[in-house]
């Protein structure tokens, strides 16, 4: 498991700033998908708002799909696909935002992160795969934002989409990558304290081939429950 959550805490305050060797991800058009969330205004789980954000969304992913979350009525996770073997690699985020305090508009968590899966996996999506690849999928989790204000138990309140989503797939995925909080200027990612080491290395190192290694410490930060929690 890699989640991306919380890098925010531990980035360094005077970071310098890295350029890609190789880019194929367009980030102009994942700060447009940002910027059309934030403009939609506050998106808690089950409004009016998220859900007119979510049919936008669903036509940006290949294949896109709406999957109910039982239990929830009202909230639902977007996942798109590209096809290949199993089981899967999933690479998602969660497209609500916070309830409490009030008029939250989830710029950092995670309209931005929101953008960056969609490009993902438009970028993936275009290249030329081998036969046999593996498959991916790119998950947007409803319901991953606490409907307390007084948040006392995040694993049971909130995360309602992944829990779902874990239920009904869970022998279908391999590794789960999780995007959160990466919008920070001059971005650092240490490890996240629960992900895979494995699959961090790996991560580690296709940055480094691409020019961006700095932006993954070889370091560790904090355990965090996050929409990388059920799966684990």
């Amino acid at each position: 498991l890699v989640s991306s959550s919380g890098e925010a805490r531990d980035q360094p305050k005077k970071a310098a700033t890295v350029k890609p060797n190789v880019n194929r991800f367009n980030s102009a058009s994942a700060m447009r998908i940002a910027k059309m969330q934030v403009d939609a205004g506050p998106r808690p789980a089950g409004s009016k708002s998220l859900r007119r954000v979510g049919e936008k969304l669903r036509k940006m992913l290949p294949n896109g799909r709406f999957e109910q979350v039982p239990g929830h009525p009202g909230l639902r996770n977007i996942v798109g696909s590209v096809d290949g073997t199993g089981p899967v690699l999933v690479i998602a985020s969660h497209y609500d935002a916070l309830k409490y305090p009030r008029g939250s508009l989830g710029a950092n968590n995670a309209a931005a992160a929101v953008g960056a899966v969609i490009e993902l996996a438009k970028s993936v999506g275009k290249m030329r795969r081998p036969a046999g690849a593996q498959g991916i999928r790119f998950v947007l989790f409803d319901g991953e934002q606490s409907p307390s204000p007084k948040d006392s138990d995040f694993y049971t309140q909130a995360l309602r989409g992944s829990r779902a989503y874990v239920r009904a797939h869970a022998e279908e995925v391999q590794a789960l990558v999780l995007l959160d909080y990466v919008a920070n200027k001059n971005i650092r990612l240490p490890r996240e304290g629960t992900s895979d080491v494995a699959l961090w290395d790996t991560v580690r190192q296709a940055a480094q081939q691409v020019g961006v290694g700095k932006v993954f410490p070889n370091t560790t930060g904090a355990s965090i429950i996050d929409d990388s929690t059920p799966i684990q």
